[in-house]
């Protein structure tokens, strides 16, 4: 190859030195792209929209959508922007933006949110003139068309009863979790040491493992009892319970008037889990660390149970969700034909025209609407 190529330049010389021809100039090398950090293909975007006056909360939010697709795809620089949106990145991105999404209970607008954000920043980029020919927008175009979430034919749907006494049974099996054992081995081995950390771990699983199923037996119960939504879980506090087993709270964010009243039976799985707290948080339910639960947290521990369901042979469908306790309330609340749509619709937190103090001040009206909901849960053996 070099050889050939200093035998052309001797040519070019002799021709212009006894024939006095030019030297043909020297093909014009296609110039190298720089690369690109991809942190730095957000900004051209967020420029655009700030003078568009887009709230700082929605470039923060679209920002973190982005450096979530740049992880995903393990790329933190480019020269071309085809190498970043090839189909299989796109698939690769979609693929685990809904396996995340799915595990945490998300709605599917969640996702699709962020999706629309990712495309936006890319189709920006589209648009400037010198960084792709038209042929590669249009490749680009197509591939980022996958970006659609789909609306599957899937809706939520009330528990069973059979589903509900599923995962009460799980959680009085993990609230009989023993200690005892563990604690006897660790009195036999020395402190500070390897298998002395390792037993103390176990301990502390075991332990963990108790509070969440004494917990989540009263979580389930009130969400069925009151036509709960997570939301409404991380709201309540334990002053919202008060005499006669009546419950008001103002939901976070909407301060929409929750109200209802609690069965016996959620009275004393409540009690049984406010004796075994120590934490100083006003939150009827918390975590391990202290903090009221949010949404995805819920929704990974119901999964857990429903595995430990399916382990002793009781499994459950799929497609059940912690929405499933709302939705079951308010089915259940309407198999009696004295509780009309304003008492359940009042019990579930939906706006029926009535002045919100007024809902606050009556949890009696929801009684008949409650009494149904636990007649058809609770009053015969369900199969």
């Amino acid at each position: 190859m070099a050889g050939r190529i200093v035998d052309e330049a001797r040519k070019a010389a002799d021709d212009y030195f006894r024939n006095g021809k030019p030297v043909p100039p020297a093909p014009e090398q296609p110039r190298k792209r720089r690369g690109k950090q991809l942190k730095d293909l957000y900004e051209p975007w967020a420029e655009a929209k700030r003078e568009d006056d887009k709230t700082e909360r929605y470039l923060k939010d679209a920002q973190r959508d982005w450096q979530e697709f740049c992880k995903i795809l393990r790329r933190k620089k480019i020269t071309t922007l085809e190498q970043l949106t090839t189909k299989d990145n796109i698939k690769a991105y979609r693929s685990s933006v809904k396996r995340s999404s799915l595990s945490q209970e998300s709605p599917i607008n969640y996702y699709s949110t962020r999706f629309r954000r990712v495309k936006a920043i890319i189709n920006h980029l589209l648009r400037e003139e010198d960084y792709v020919d038209e042929t590669t927008a249009a490749l680009i175009a197509a591939n980022l068309r996958l970006l659609k979430a789909k609306q599957t034919n899937s809706v939520n749907r009330p528990i069973t009863p059979r589903e509900l006494h599923a995962l009460l049974a799980v959680c009085d099996q993990l609230a009989m979790t023993k200690t005892e054992a563990l604690r006897g081995k660790l009195k036999k081995v020395t402190p500070n040491t390897v298998e002395h950390r390792r037993i103390m771990g176990q301990i502390r699983q075991a332990e963990n493992q108790r509070l969440i199923g004494i917990q989540f037996k009263a979580i389930y119960l009130v969400a069925v009892n009151l036509m709960f939504y997570p939301v409404d879980i991380r709201s309540m506090l334990k002053s919202s319970v008060g005499e006669e087993g009546h419950v008001r709270f103002w939901r976070e964010k909407t301060k929409t008037p929750r109200v209802g009243i609690l069965w016996d039976v959620t009275c004393k799985a409540l009690e049984a889990w406010y004796s075994t707290r120590t934490d100083p948080s006003p939150s009827a339910f918390v975590n391990t660390a202290g903090s009221a639960w949010n949404k995805q947290s819920i929704g990974k521990i119901m999964n857990r149970h429903k595995e430990l369901s399916a382990q002793r042979g009781q499994p459950l469908p799929d497609d059940l969700t912690f929405a499933a306790f709302r939705d079951g309330g308010y089915a259940a609340a309407l198999l009696d034909n004295h509780v009309d749509l304003y008492t359940a619709k009042v019990l579930a937190g939906h706006k029926t025209g009535i002045t919100d103090h007024y809902v606050d001040a009556q949890p009696e009206r929801c009684r008949l609407a409650i009494e149904s909901i636990y007649r058809y849960y609770f009053s015969q053996k369900k199969q």
